[in-house]
């Protein structure tokens, strides 16, 4: 670790939450066995956690424009 660069859960949290901003879709649609998280080395457990965080994050953030829909899956999937 150097201290200049996040850590894997670091980097996918920003990702989580600039995901959720620039799409509108909740990242916890994602779910926790997302690839992206596990190609990384985060366990399901952790990236629906940091996907749930970053959900809340865009909830109530008064600085987001775009608002999350809960009930909005990604595209290519089939929630």
């Amino acid at each position: 670790m150097d201290y200049e660069h996040p850590s894997r859960w670091g980097a996918y949290l920003n990702a989580r939450v600039l995901f959720g901003k620039i799409t509108g879709v909740n990242p916890t649609m994602l779910g926790a066995s997302e690839a992206a998280a596990a190609a990384i080395g985060i366990i399901p457990s952790d990236a629906l956690a940091l996907q749930t965080v970053a959900h809340n994050t865009l909830a109530t953030s008064t600085l987001s424009t775009l608002k999350v829909n809960p009930k909005k899956a990604p595209v290519g999937t089939s929630n």
